[in-house]
């Protein structure tokens, strides 16, 4: 009998839904209740109620049901070993980063020199734009990511790049450019841009809360990146929250001021990747991003 029946037949009683169980497993919903109904078949008994349009367990789906598991567990687990082996086979390292990433950070750095240090091996970069880039990688779809967030997540390995406490770049003709001290109370009676929220709405409003909570609204800078931004503040004469970089990066620009914003949260930029085997190739980006980390100077 198929194995993957049983993985079908757990997604299922987990979710208690057969909609939720094939989005789950990315498969059509119609295709998912057959093959359920042909493994009660083959088995011969039922494994759930179906009243209208609601699903329960039969007593012998519920007897059945932590053998399926098991079996469900020990498939993702040979997927994800598979996977594993896949890349270290193929060389290859998935990276995924924000969209405008600069190239000429410590990401595209780290990038040329890893090419220069191992030609054998491929490196297959993404820019989504509205994608959290934690979670690709806690599916797969990406090997690392180099992201930014208020905290570091606790079931991944990470590696700190930077911390860097949030700022305002303003034209040097801007009436808060002499200020000492600029609080949220006075960005209210200005107009302010930053970063798209879409490109990830949690962060977006964890570090920005203080600033909504008191309506102030926030205009959007096309692109994601420290030059974009500051091409924006220059061309439109407004302020622009920043979170990468630092004020010192501003004192001897022509033109602009950068000013601290205390009252928001400090944000951490760092790379993530899933514990466990991953193959050489990402074992030894992992390595090289480590020692670059650790030279970049503090914020």
């Amino acid at each position: 009998m198929n194995e993957r029946l049983f993985v079908f037949f757990a997604a299922v009683a987990e979710e208690m839904s057969f909609v939720r169980a094939a989005n789950r497993l990315n498969i059509a919903q119609p295709w998912l209740s057959a093959q359920i109904k042909k493994l009660e078949e083959r088995l011969g008994f039922q494994l759930f109620f179906r009243t209208k349009g609601q699903i329960s367990l039969t007593p012998q789906g519920e007897r059945l049901l932590p053998q399926a598991r098991e079996l469900a567990d020990v498939s993702r687990e040979l997927n994800e070993l598979a996977r594993a082996i896949s890349a270290d086979v193929s060389e290859v390292v998935r990276l995924a980063a924000p969209y405008g990433q600069d190239a000429a950070s410590v990401f595209g750095r780290l990038n040329d020199e890893f090419a220069k240090r191992y030609p054998q091996s491929n490196l297959e970069i993404a820019y989504p734009e509205t994608e959290d880039l934690i979670a690709c990688v806690r599916q797969g779809r990406a090997s690392v990511a180099l992201t930014f967030g208020i905290e570091l997540p606790v079931d991944m390995d990470t590696i700190l790049v930077h911390a860097c406490r949030p700022y305002i770049l303003l034209p040097a003709a801007h009436s808060l450019a002499t200020a000492d001290v600029i609080s949220a109370e006075d960005l209210r009676l200005h107009k302010i841009a930053t970063i798209r929220r879409n490109a990830d709405p949690a962060f977006y409003d964890r570090e920005y809360g203080v600033l909504l909570d008191q309506d102030i609204d926030l205009d959007v800078v096309p692109e994601y990146g420290r030059e974009a931004m500051q091409h924006y503040a220059e061309r439109h004469g407004v302020g622009v929250l920043m979170i990468e970089g630092s004020v010192d990066d501003y004192a001897s620009t022509p033109g602009l001021v950068a000013k601290h914003l205390a009252f928001l949260p400090r944000v951490l930029h760092f790379f993530v990747r899933r514990p466990g085997l991953e193959g050489r190739s990402v074992e030894r980006y992992w390595k090289l991003a480590a020692q670059r980390a650790s030279a970049v100077k503090p914020s």
